[in-house]
């Protein structure tokens, strides 16, 4: 395969990759949410691993690569414009001069997407038979204009632990107006609400840290009919949906957590 068929190849890749990117945008637009989770696989470009300091994404079974890294990895500028405040997708000339099969400039918006990832994460712990703990739900990477409301669900196994209360964390300012929860018992699911109920900005999540707190109890039979002496629950999430105070979608990367349990 000579060097321009392979540069050709290359460049329509990075075009999926943006034109992926697109429908993430008119979906969000669409159905005004976007739940994340970070890729547990590895991709490889020109047989090699691809890695960046911004996370691999999976949204509805499709994968998301941060534009301006893979542009790097492929040798194609990627570039902002202050001007016209886009991003812009530039693909020269090959090296025998040849045009490429593709336009040559894609533009994103910054109106159509989000400006920036919120990590929601379980916090791991352990526990022996019979225990009581207490389980932090962690906000990370909070974006500097605020929180200013989300719906949030949460799995938990019922054959391991029983959740004896759910009680808001530290950066939850006024849980009493702004913060809620339902125990859905038959579904082992926990459901969070929150919104800022003045509306003015003053109950805004701002800052990373604690937004909710499980206290469980792992049952105590949990061994029983078993020869292990060390089991895993795992705490998953489900459907979510955040905003800011403009009410723009914020993308959110959900973190499981596992509770490990020693005899």
């Amino acid at each position: 395969m000579n060097g321009v068929h392979m540069m050709k190849k290359w460049l329509c890749i990075l075009v999926i990759v943006v034109l992926a990117s697109t429908c993430l945008i008119a979906y969000a637009a669409e159905a005004n949410q976007w739940t994340a989770l970070r890729a547990t696989f590895k991709v490889f470009v020109k047989g090699e691993e691809f890695k960046s300091q911004d996370p691999i994404v999976a949204i509805n079974g499709r994968t998301y690569l941060p534009l301006k890294a893979i542009g790097d990895v492929l040798g194609v500028d990627v570039v902002w414009n202050e001007g016209l405040r886009r991003v812009e997708v530039a693909m020269s000339e090959n090296q025998n001069g040849d045009k490429p099969d593709v336009a040559p400039v894609v533009a994103i918006h910054e109106a159509e997407t989000a400006d920036y990832i919120l990590d929601v994460l379980v916090e791991g712990v352990k526990a022996k038979a019979g225990d009581t703990v207490e389980i932090p739900l962690k906000f990370e990477n909070v974006p500097s204009h605020g929180i200013q409301s989300f719906n949030l669900s949460l799995y938990y196994d019922s054959k391991a632990i029983e959740v004896l209360k759910v009680e808001p964390g530290s950066i939850i300012t006024d849980p009493a107006n702004n913060f809620d929860y339902n125990i859905v018992y038959k579904d082992s699911e926990i459901v969070f609400l929150f919104d800022d109920d003045k509306q003015k900005g003053e109950g805004l999540i701002k800052t990373d840290g604690v937004f909710a707190k499980l206290t469980v109890r792992i049952k105590p039979d949990i061994f029983k009919d078993s020869g292990a002496t060390k089991k895993y629950s795992l705490i998953t999430f489900g459907e979510s949906n955040f905003c800011d105070f403009d009410l723009k979608p914020i993308l959110a990367v959900l973190k499981e957590g596992k509770v490990e349990i020693e005899k």
